[in-house]
């Protein structure tokens, strides 16, 4: 993608035409995100998925799988925060559990702005 800034042309790297945001516009968000949910499926369903739900013990022990995944990314210097992570057993589908969190990917440093003014005398 081409910038143009104070009459230079810039070109970036790993953006895409929405820029609205950084979660739209660097690739690498979304990247953190795809492979975030990649690793927090592959979690649950090897320890979960085909196995009886046994009321709160196993809501809980997804919530801890989630957890688990959530703490390892956060080691792995991946995501820098996660939180908020709920699940609970679907009223209307007693065979479904519902899971949600929040999390904080990991931001590509893109600028650093550098202010200074010269003297000849301090």
């Amino acid at each position: 993608m081409l910038e143009t800034s104070g009459g230079n042309i810039k070109i970036r790297h790993d953006i895409t035409t929405a820029i609205d945001t950084p979660e739209n516009n660097q690739w690498s968000i979304g990247e953190i995100r795809d492979y975030l949910i990649k690793n927090i499926r592959a979690a649950l369903k090897t320890r979960w998925i085909g196995k009886s739900i046994y009321g709160n013990e196993t809501v809980n022990n997804v919530n801890k799988t989630a957890g688990a995944v959530l703490d390892k990314m956060i080691d792995a210097r991946i995501i820098t925060n996660a939180g908020n992570i709920v699940s609970v057993q679907n009223a209307q589908d007693p065979r479904r559990i519902d899971l949600s969190f929040d999390f904080v990917p990991v931001y590509p440093l893109v600028w650093i702005y550098v202010s200074f003014s010269y003297s000849a005398t301090l």
